[in-house]
């Protein structure tokens, strides 16, 4: 793959968490043009792509995350229903995996190495679906999902909403008090090969969003791009390119509901396994190099069109649902810095972990939690009008995956 110029850009879904989807009335070609440099032509592909980041504590999240496939793989083959989740703890790299039933001797061999087994009375199918129900059925909930120690739901409540019925379940539930729910979230001016972490346009309607991860269709093996599914326009052709509107990256295609999942394709269209790094008109990105969901206590990187990169976001939940929709994982980053890391326009934008040379793709950004507003980075859009979230609910990777039958690329 040739060496290609990364922009990047896209906002609009109305629920009681925040969506991350925009209409053109919040971003100006003219503005950006007035603001930053002109608007580019026929855009181009990145110019560079960069090595991640090797600190240490990413190479023990690195090998952590290794640790823990190598238990799931054995699970599924020979143990299905075994393994529930597990958890990371940054600085040291030690890994804690939640068991449900009792532990094999094959699976307890893998306890070396700063692997711990913890058994929990549930499995990670039983708290999923009811995580999904109490999702659906119950107005005031903002979010559901398992509680840290795997032996329960830890439930978000709108204290707004108040007067509804109590929640009950057939597993504990411990309610976590929010004010107001989640919302939904839009780089610039990209070309072929198309990357995620990209700003779009619908042609029809205005509205902005993010590229995720270009992906390979099955099984008739097209390429196409990810985006969410909540950012899907009524329009006659439902064509989305970049803002300045000069070329198409796709035309909407598949869609999931429940994943939140939705794909651009396009014939002729080329596209390549990076997302972009930086800010919201870098020129530059990363190579996926795998793709599996994230584990709790990992640090995450979000990369939407106009928030561009901000990492340090903390997984704190993972296999929770909003709306009925999931399964998904809930970022925290204001324990490290005081702007957010998504907002509007940058639904369906990407979320990653670091791997050995590149990325690992680790799920989409759907919404932002509404009390958690604050600004957006110094590297993102200059609107200082616009809102970011530090706390941000995304779907995960292998969900959008089965659901829409594709496969992300990789290097």
């Amino acid at each position: 793959m040739s060496k290609r110029m990364l922009r990047r850009q896209g906002v609009r879904l109305s629920v009681a968490l925040v969506s991350l989807v925009a209409a053109t009335a919040a971003w100006s070609p003219t503005a950006a043009a007035t603001e930053t440099a002109a608007p580019p032509g026929g855009g181009t592909a990145a110019t560079s792509i960069e090595a991640p980041p090797h600190t240490a504590a990413a190479v023990r999240a690195l090998a952590a995350k290794t640790a823990v496939h190598d238990v799931r793989v054995l699970a599924e083959r020979a143990h299905p229903g075994g393994f529930v989740q597990a958890s990371v703890d940054a600085k040291t790299g030690d890994v804690t995996v939640f068991w449900h039933g009792e532990l094999p001797g094959d699976v307890r061999a893998k306890a070396a190495g700063g692997i711990e087994f913890v058994q929990v009375p549930y499995s990670l199918d039983t708290l999923r679906a009811e995580a999904k129900r109490i999702s659906a059925e119950y107005p005031q909930v903002v979010s559901a999902g398992p509680s840290a120690d795997y032996r329960g739901l830890d439930v978000r409540v709108d204290e707004t909403k108040a007067g509804e019925k109590a929640i009950t379940g057939t597993v504990p539930v411990r309610v976590v008090p929010a004010k107001g729910g989640f919302v939904p979230l839009r780089r610039d001016a990209d070309g072929m090969p198309y990357s995620g972490g990209t700003l779009i346009i619908n042609h029809d309607t205005g509205d902005l969003c993010s590229t995720g991860f270009s992906v390979t269709l099955q099984p008739a093996g097209n390429e196409g791009i990810t985006t969410a599914a909540h950012c899907e326009g009524p329009g006659p052709t439902n064509a989305w390119g970049d803002p300045y509107r000069n070329q198409i990256y796709g035309y909407q295609s598949r869609r999931d509901y429940i994943t939140d999942g939705m794909l651009l394709v396009g014939a002729g269209k080329d596209y390549g396994p990076v997302v972009y790094n930086g800010g919201w008109q870098s020129g530059s990105g990363y190579w996926v190099e795998d793709w599996y969901d994230p584990l709790v206590g990992e640090y995450a990187c979000d990369s939407g069109g106009l928030s561009g990169e901000v990492c340090d976001n903390v997984v704190v939940q993972t296999d929770t649902y909003i709306d009925g929709r999931g399964p998904g994982y809930i970022t925290e980053s204001y324990h490290f810095h005081t702007y957010g890391s998504a907002g509007p326009g940058d639904s369906g934008g990407a979320s990653y972990t670091f791997g050995s040379f590149g990325v690992i793709a680790s799920g989409t950004i759907v919404a932002g939690l509404l009390e958690s507003a604050m600004g957006c980075s110094p590297d993102a859009y200059p609107d200082p009008a616009r809102p970011c979230y530090s706390v941000v609910f995304h779907t995960n990777i292998e969900g959008m995956a089965q659901a829409l039958t594709m496969t992300p690329q990789t290097r």
